[in-house]
């Protein structure tokens, strides 16, 4: 099993108005990385503070993990390598 934590920020119009998504091996590993990120995310973090968030963890199989690119095939024709 794998997780997925997704969190949503919402507005002061009570509109959610951007969604954060994390990945990881463990439940432990997406809460960290989304302590993580809120420390160098402003808008996250005063989000949070304002308990204006809305988190959702679900447990994923481990093949629905993203693949992180390993870059091969990205350059367009004509770009140096």
């Amino acid at each position: 099993m794998a997780y997925k934590l997704t969190v949503d920020i919402v507005d002061a119009d009570g509109e959610i108005s951007l969604t954060h998504t994390f990945w990881g091996a463990t439940e432990k590993e997406v809460e960290d990385a989304l302590d993580e990120h809120a420390d160098v995310d402003k808008d996250l973090a005063a989000a949070q503070a304002e308990e204006r968030t809305i988190k959702e963890t679900e447990e994923i199989d481990d093949n629905e993990l993203p693949q992180a690119d390993d870059g091969e095939g990205d350059e367009e024709e004509g770009d140096e390598p």
